[in-house]
């Protein structure tokens, strides 16, 4: 939806910031398909599986870090200066409405607790003196 959105205000799909972030979608979809394949694999017995999962896990850390940080510095700053106050309002509406759809009402949040409690057990299990022994 954002991707359509720019293209009406001019922002080409062949080229730039929207051709950079669907080549990488791409490329995320394809480590995530490893690492499926990957557990397939070692579920019939294949040790060497695991390496394989580790590479495609450790390649899409490294996608999502870099591709988060062009959202954030360059195709949100575009749309920010592209898209008008109630163009965003509708967009964000819209995208609530899919996010309730296709994972449920409070999952969102669900994850986000889940995140902020396995941070602050890694957190604690780090700064913890044991944890420097």
């Amino acid at each position: 939806m954002l991707f359509t959105a720019l293209e009406r205000k001019g922002m080409p799909r062949q080229m730039g910031p929207i051709a950079v972030m669907l080549m990488e979608h791409n490329e995320g979809r394809r480590f995530v398909q490893g690492m499926a394949e990957a557990v397939e694999q070692l579920e019939r017995g294949d040790e060497g599986a695991k390496s394989r999962f580790a590479a495609n896990a450790w390649g899409y850390v490294e996608l999502l870090t870099q591709h988060i940080q062009k959202e954030d510095q360059i195709l949100y700053n575009m749309a920010d200066r592209l898209l008008a106050g109630a163009e965003q309002k509708k967009l964000l509406e819209r995208f609530e409405e899919i996010e309730e759809q296709r994972i449920g009402r409070g999952k969102h949040e669900q994850l986000i607790g889940s995140i902020q409690r396995i941070e602050s057990e890694l957190t604690s299990r780090t700064s913890s003196p044991r944890a420097a022994q």
